[in-house]
């Protein structure tokens, strides 16, 4: 059976985050991570800037020596993620620009520009054709995420209330996709409009690219009401992510471990742009029961653990899984959400083809 190298160094709690950036900056070396940086060519530093807030994310000092890493390498990095799916503060672009600035990732800060990989409102994406998956024939990737000839992840390994373990899967699967492509893995039906809060702007009929809505006259002189032609909806998400006053809405009713296939394929389809491969590095720090998506500062509800880094995404989850469970005498994912089957997810990548399980641990001090 092949194997992969997964390289790992532990971190104690309270550690400075200078020593972290030291230890990740070890590691990429150590793991010759410099293998997958594209010459001369853009190469995406991955990571999620925190909501508004939130303080687990990986923090610009590592992320700068991630950068200079790429930079030494060859590579010409950029620092991106994607905007979210639900309103908040980095579901368009210039509030996501705002909060990543806020959080202290810019480019006098980093060295290197800050991209939001999905554009403005989160419909600058590529459409990836994609084989062997349950679920699609093609995924919808960010732009500027699948035109980066390389990556490198950075992820900040947390719980994550469908996914279980937020680890790098859940960073690529997710938070590569364009706001199509995470409607695509989080729901199973076309969008319902609340008459409630509808006010018939006509916002949703002008940007809706197949011209599946349209206003619908109301009784005694009432504003018009959007509706749906559903044969025609192709799961865009412009309607939820212009809408005025937040009346689009969708059925969120997608099993835990569907879900993670769906992310897994999505994964599969940004991989499909870098023939090269990827390096990923996670983080077991700052462990949170939640995803940094919480718009407030989460309690670390566990001890610090270590960094992995690997150029395969199935071995280096499957080590962040170990390991945890290792250090804390139990599956503190299952733990926090029962439901959850991140390790079935886990073993459907590898039957993608994104990597396999087994795989050799070195340690580096």
């Amino acid at each position: 059976m092949r194997r992969t190298q997964v390289f790992f160094t532990p971190v104690q709690d309270n550690e400075p985050v200078e020593s972290l950036a030291a230890k990740a900056l070890r590691l990429a070396e150590a793991a010759r991570l410099d293998r997958v940086i594209p010459k001369g060519r853009p190469c995406a530093v991955k990571q999620h800037f925190g909501e508004d807030k939130n303080t687990g994310y990986v923090k610009p000092p590592i992320t700068r020596a991630i950068v200079d890493f790429v930079r030494k390498a060859g590579g010409d990095p950029f620092v991106t993620d994607t905007n979210t799916l639900y309103r908040g503060h980095r579901s368009q672009a210039t509030d996501h620009l705002r909060q990543a600035a806020d959080h202290g990732f810019t480019l006098e800060s980093l060295g290197a520009p800050v991209i939001i990989a999905d554009g403005l409102q989160g419909a600058d994406q590529v459409a990836v054709p994609i084989s062997g998956g349950k679920h699609f024939k093609e995924v919808r990737i960010a732009s500027a995420l699948h035109q980066a000839a390389g990556a490198v992840v950075l992820t900040h390994v947390k719980g994550h209330c469908q996914m279980g373990l937020g680890g790098a899967i859940k960073n690529v699967g997710m938070g590569c996709a364009a706001r199509a492509g995470k409607l695509a893995q989080h729901y199973g039906g076309a969008p319902r409009f609340d008459a409630r809060k509808c006010v018939g702007c006509g916002v949703c009929v002008r940007w809706c690219p197949t011209e599946a809505i349209t206003l619908a006259p109301r009784k005694d002189g009432e504003r018009p009401l959007a509706r749906l032609t559903p044969e025609k909806c192709i799961g865009c998400g412009e309607c939820l992510a212009l809408c005025p006053s937040d009346a689009v809405g969708f059925n969120w009713d997608i099993g835990d471990l569907e879900l993670g296939e769906r992310v897994c394929e999505h994964v599969l389809g940004f991989a499909a742009a870098k023939p090269a491969g990827i390096a990923y590095v996670n983080f077991i720090t700052d462990v949170t029961k939640n995803c940094d998506c919480v718009g407030s500062k989460q309690k670390a509800e566990r001890p610090n653990v270590g960094i992995l880094a690997s150029t395969d995404i199935i071995a280096v989850d499957q080590a962040t899984a170990d390991i945890s469970r290792r250090a804390y005498g139990h599956d503190v994912w299952a733990q926090w959400w029962p439901k959850s089957r991140y390790e079935e997810a886990i073993a459907y990548g590898e039957s993608l083809g994104l990597g396999t399980r087994a795989y050799t641990l070195t340690e580096i001090t």
